[in-house]
């Protein structure tokens, strides 16, 4: 095995493995509200990948897209999505609720199949079907456990679903589409900076080494999973990545259990056995084993 496809089969793990415990990095900052925490994010990610495109000589055939009104309200659109998407994650996090994120992301791929259909005029096969019965029920034992519906759940499943959704509609791998969606973002981010300025608050979480160094952090774990998740993609085929994609919300789940101490109670068992049922009808098919072969 060439090093180059040693590295693409370790990237294709590393990504959703450093995803999935993101979780104990975001716990370092319970201090910060979770929109300071997504506005470091985004503002970070802007400076870091622009440097990189700029030194790659990549900058300007990126940012083409917002010169179409069409492209740049659909990225537009996009960044709200993923906006709030970090915004519900890191919310997660501070309220001890990384279990229901968790679920969260189990979900995803089944209410993206769902949003297929609606949207995209994509047919389910009785496998497909059967998946996104077993997601509702699921649904439903979570929201009778917790007395009204997994809002966070809910709410990241379906922000990442629209997100992806939109995606779609441009032409730009994931760390370009990403440095469009921050540019869009960046109005919000100046006028956060603006405000902390009139506040005398520092602008990087606290300021000082240790803020602007987890600030500039906040940026890097934000590309470096992604980054490495492409990686993987080129080296393996799309449906084990797509596969190793629930590396992420299965450590996240381990996070929020055995980490921070989140209960774990036989109802979420229950709907978590359900999300798995489904997610193995989706994905025990030999012909997604027959193309992970080299």
């Amino acid at each position: 095995m060439s090093q180059s496809r040693a590295f693409g089969i370790f990237a294709a793990f590393a990504g959703p493995a450093l995803w999935g415990i993101l979780p104990l990095f975001y716990v370092l900052l319970e201090a910060f509200s979770a929109f300071e925490i997504v506005i470091q994010r985004s503002f970070f990610s802007l400076v870091l990948l622009g440097l990189y495109f700029l030194l790659t000589g990549q900058l300007r055939a990126i940012i083409a897209p917002l010169l179409s009104w069409r492209m740049a309200g659909i990225i537009m659109l996009g960044a709200v999505m993923i906006g709030a998407n970090w915004l519900l994650f890191v919310y997660a996090i501070e309220e001890n609720r990384v279990v229901e994120a968790s679920f969260g992301y189990f979900i995803y791929p089944l209410i993206a199949v769902a949003t297929g259909v609606l949207f995209l005029q994509e047919r389910l096969d009785r496998r497909g079907w059967v998946a996104l019965a077993l997601s509702a029920l699921a649904v439903i034992i979570k929201g009778i456990s917790l007395g009204a519906l997994p809002d966070i759940s809910l709410a990241l499943a379906l922000t990442f679903a629209a997100y992806a959704l939109l995606r779609k509609q441009i032409q730009a791998d994931a760390l370009q589409g990403l440095f469009l969606e921050v540019i869009v973002l960046l109005p919000v981010v100046g006028a956060f900076f603006i405000w902390q300025m009139s506040q005398d608050i520092p602008l990087f979480l606290g300021g000082g080494t240790f803020g602007l160094t987890m600030s500039v952090l906040c940026g890097l774990i934000t590309i470096i999973p992604l980054a490495l998740f492409l990686r993987g993609n080129k080296t393996l085929p799309l449906s084990l990545t797509g596969l190793l994609f629930y590396i992420n919300p299965s450590l996240q789940l381990a996070v929020g259990v055995l980490a921070l101490g989140e209960a774990f109670s036989l109802t979420d068992l229950a709907a978590f056995g359900l999300i798995w049922s489904g997610l193995i009808l989706q994905f025990a098919r030999p012909s997604i084993w027959r193309s992970a072969r080299p």
